[in-house]
């Protein structure tokens, strides 16, 4: 809002346009789609094509509309599987594929080195791979 106010104080001419309301409204979206076209620039994704490529392997993919059932199910099956996971490596899961936080500040938050934080985070993907396959979801 802030920045709209802002852009009409600096653009807005010696007469005053008619209907106002109108002017404001285009000022504003053109900040609104400034601000998208900035927020999905390639550099600032926030890491999360990373984050679901590499649960792409563990994670069964192609589902249909009619699997919604399954993705329920799904749903579940990584529920159960969290519960079996320690505290640390639950903490570990849910900060990087559902905050989608970087590998580097896991390490700082857990106090492990990035390497470390890597390398478990490799195996819980593999454990959950071979739970998933153990109950019969295609990986």
């Amino acid at each position: 809002m802030n920045d709209t106010y802002l852009g009409c104080w600096n653009s807005i001419p010696p007469q005053r346009p008619n209907p106002l309301i109108g002017y404001v409204c285009k000022i504003a979206r053109n900040l609104a789609v400034n601000r998208y076209h900035a927020n999905k620039a390639e550099k600032r994704n926030g890491g999360y094509d990373l984050v679901l490529d590499e649960l792409e392997e563990s994670i069964p993919s192609g589902m249909d509309v009619e699997t919604e059932a399954e993705a329920k199910e799904l749903t579940g099956a990584i529920d159960c599987f969290l519960l079996t996971l320690s505290r640390e490596d639950r903490f570990l899961f849910v900060r990087r594929y559902f905050y989608a936080d970087a590998v580097k500040d896991l390490a700082a938050m857990t106090g492990d080195s990035a390497n470390r934080v890597s390398v478990r985070l490799f195996r819980i993907r593999e454990k959950l791979k071979k739970t998933l396959a153990k109950e019969g979801y295609p990986v």
